[in-house]
């Protein structure tokens, strides 16, 4: 198809989708989902059968049919490709569309042509199907391809070894593990260099669908996005019988989805599964497995709630050793994927930055750390799963212990990465990479090129993280990359890289999210340590106020300020108020608190969201504020001034720590320990002296300045109100209105 529109139009196949959508399916009384997907089914197993060594011209074309002969014509094409690709739809299932509306969605979809190298094309697509109806309510979405690509790469999976993702969606990880053995395989044969395997209508045999039959495996429990998956495996090389509808956590219950219609379509692939469970007792026969590789995006939202599932489970016990009453989902997708491993075995999880440093998660990472090796961290920005998510999030890489494969040591190098480029604008539209002249840059088969730095894309753009990470895989031997540099240094040649020694990061402060380990924070570190500079902790006194209850404040009562009735030079009028009753019932409940209402003096200071927003009172205020605003008190006026700290509690330096400090997945969260660490530049009193009377001063022309402004108001009105023979403006708003 030289007319492709997705080329030649620079349009994609969801753009097309969301104009049928707008056009004809919003109003034609039938699943969307359902209706484009068997559209797609189609017209995928038509190109396939007008590949190289099939028939020379396309039946998914209107070539001057009328409505209803196009609608039958249609239906035949779509009942042979259910007849050769089972186990997607059922057999009864008949295209709902009216005869006008389909002959709309064709014209529309015989201009695209959906086998091209980019898998994208239809992944996006599917995409916005499934996350409108499931995908986006349990918290998981589509791993763009560029995070899958580098995750397959760095992995290195091999044509002997067994893969599997076990939140698999629409295969990605599967898929592209495919595309890269594939590749090798090539390369192999031909004896040459191939950058990628092209997604393409080409027939595969031989050791290509023996691979992809015997090796390759996904698990979901999103029953539409299993179908997806085995659609797309289907024509990756009829790798569909491995993907399995189960619930991954649930494995005591696999037995029970064994029922006729389920056996019919996934018991071939069942068969298989089964012959890589690991030699146990019958009671965990369908808990633990022997998997070379395992990659995978788990749901990180919602809570598993079922204690049936959760006493199964180690990490689902809480400090005093006791199962918890509910759970993160991803937390026990962790302990589940190592189950599925073998020793020596990889894997390369997307998890919430958060379970990476938050302190309540560190037992997860002392479980992680005991039974495997961190080989990699890196983290993605924050906009790559928008318009989803602005979750936070890191891949994982690790090795599970292993004499032969991966010997355990004390002590080893972590690659720590972050990920600099957006890839996505803060919409979640995919940024580009540009020419001089502003235009898009297209790779070998006129795709546009996603700008990132997660790989270098075709040799057209400089070495990113992946390039680095094989690097510093073969400098430290490890036995899934060769050959082994042993004579060479590896050295990073990207500033969001350091490499961490276990005993200098992890078991030192517990973290392992990649941005504390930035380079550019100890640089800053590193400049602080041979300056004048003393811990916030020792210089302030620190509490924290209350949170009111959802009905438990009236109109009548104490100021209630929140973290939004804050800005760097003024308190705006609170929204809530507390009643004298509400705050001395907490007080009572709560013998901690003190100081609640800020006095003269004392910084206002933001710990949840909007992080370092602070205020410095200059009078003492009758209002009470948010546990998210902390108050600090000025220890000795003698060392340093509230306005002094006030002042440089602004300034970049300090933010930048509050950077490197701040936790949380989706709320940033400063802790109260954290904040006492943060180091403050103390100079010489006489200085802050200065500092503080030129702080006064403003604060005092901002007073009269808004005094001016409050008498230029009245000036108005009076004068108004004579205009309008003693009407004010208030009254004339009234009669408008």
């Amino acid at each position: 198809m030289d007319n492709d529109a997705l080329i030649k139009e620079r349009k994609s196949l969801k753009s097309l989708i969301v104009e049928m959508e707008d056009e004809v399916l919003a109003n034609a009384g039938v699943d969307v989902f359902e209706e484009v997907f068997k559209l797609i089914f189609t017209k995928l197993y038509d190109e396939i059968k007008c590949g190289p060594e099939g028939k020379k011209y396309l039946d998914f074309k209107n070539y001057g049919d009328t409505e209803s002969q196009l609608k039958e014509k249609m239906q035949d094409l779509f009942d042979k490709s259910k007849d050769e690709w089972s186990g997607v739809f059922t057999e009864d299932a008949k295209i709902m569309l009216t005869p006008s509306h389909l002959a709309i969605c064709v014209s529309t979809l015989e201009r695209v042509k959906l086998f091209n190298s980019n898998l994208e094309v239809v992944d996006e697509a599917f995409e916005y199907l499934i996350n409108k109806s499931s995908k986006g309510e349990k918290g998981q979405y589509f791993t763009p391809r560029y995070v899958i690509d580098m995750c397959v790469q760095m992995l290195n999976p091999q044509e002997y070894e067994t893969m599997i993702d076990t939140s698999s969606g629409s295969s990605g990880f599967p898929l592209h593990t495919i595309l890269k053995v594939w590749t090798d395989i090539e390369n192999e044969l031909e004896h040459k260099h191939k950058k990628n395997y092209l997604f393409t209508t080409k027939k595969k045999g031989g050791r290509y669908k023996d691979y992809v039959t015997k090796q390759i495996f996904a698990i979901d429990f999103d029953e539409k996005a299993v179908r997806v998956s085995r659609t797309l495996n289907l024509i990756s090389g009829d790798g569909q019988s491995n993907v399995l509808h189960l619930n991954t956590l649930d494995w005591e219950r696999w037995i029970e989805k064994k029922d006729e219609d389920w056996q019919r379509i996934y018991s071939n692939g069942w068969h298989k599964l089964e012959n890589l469970r690991k030699k146990v007792n019958r009671t965990n026969q369908n808990r633990y497995f022997d998997f070379d590789i395992l990659m995978g995006n788990p749901p990180f939202a919602g809570k598993i709630k079922e204690t049936r599932i959760i006493s199964k489970y180690d990490l689902g016990k809480n400090t005093k050793g006791k199962h918890k009453n509910e759970i993160g989902r991803d937390i026990l997708f962790i302990e589940r994927n190592l189950d599925f491993l073998k020793d020596g075995g990889r894997m390369a999880l997307v998890l919430p930055q958060g379970r990476l440093m938050n302190s309540t998660d560190r037992y997860i990472r002392d479980y992680i750390v005991d039974k495997c090796r961190i080989i990699a961290v890196v983290s993605l920005h924050k906009n790559v799963f928008k318009p989803h998510t602005s979750t936070k999030t890191s891949v994982l890489f690790i090795q599970k212990w292993d004499e032969k494969l991966c010997p355990k040591i004390d002590d080893y190098k972590i690659f720590f990465a972050s990920m600099e480029e957006p890839s996505k604008d803060k919409s979640g539209d995919k940024i580009y990479v540009k020419d001089r002249d502003g235009r898009d840059k297209l790779d070998k088969d006129g795709h546009k090129i996603v700008k990132h730095d997660l790989f270098q894309h075709e040799g057209r753009e400089k070495p990113g993280i992946l390039e680095n990470f094989i690097q510093f895989a073969q400098s430290e031997q490890l036995t899934f990359f060769s050959p082994h540099r042993e004579d060479i240094q590896y050295k990073p040649n990207l500033p969001s890289i350091n490499i961490k020694l276990l005993s200098e990061s992890f078991l030192v402060n517990g973290r392992l999210d990649p941005e504390y380990y930035h380079p550019k924070y100890e640089r800053l570190l590193g400049y602080i340590k041979n300056n004048e500079y003393k811990f916030l902790g020792d210089l302030v006194d620190i509490t924290k106020s209350i949170e009111p209850g959802s009905d438990n404040y009236s109109d009548q009562g104490i100021p209630f300020l929140r973290v939004k009735d804050m800005s760097d030079h003024q308190l705006y009028a609170p929204e809530i108020y507390l009643s004298d009753q509400y705050i001395h019932e907490i007080s009572k409940k709560r013998s901690n608190i003190h100081n609640l209402k800020p006095t003269e003096g004392t910084i206002l200071l933001s710990k949840d969201g909007s992080i370092c927003k602070s205020y410095l009172l200059r009078k003492d205020c009758n209002m009470i504020t948010s546990s998210a605003i902390l108050h600090l008190k000025v220890k000795d006026e003698n060392l340093i001034l509230p306005e002094y700290l006030y002042l440089i509690l602004k300034s970049p330096l300090i933010k930048k720590q509050a950077e490197r400090d701040t936790g949380g997945s989706i709320l940033d969260h400063w802790s109260i320990k954290n904040i006492e660490k943060v180091m403050i530049p103390i100079i010489e009193l006489k200085t802050q002296k200065e500092i503080a009377k030129k702080f006064i001063d403003s604060g005092r022309l901002e007073d009269e300045s808004e005094l001016l402004r409050k008498n230029a108001k009245e000036k108005i009105e009076c004068y108004l109100k004579d205009l309008n023979n003693g009407t004010t403006i208030d009254d004339v708003l009234k009669i408008v209105e």
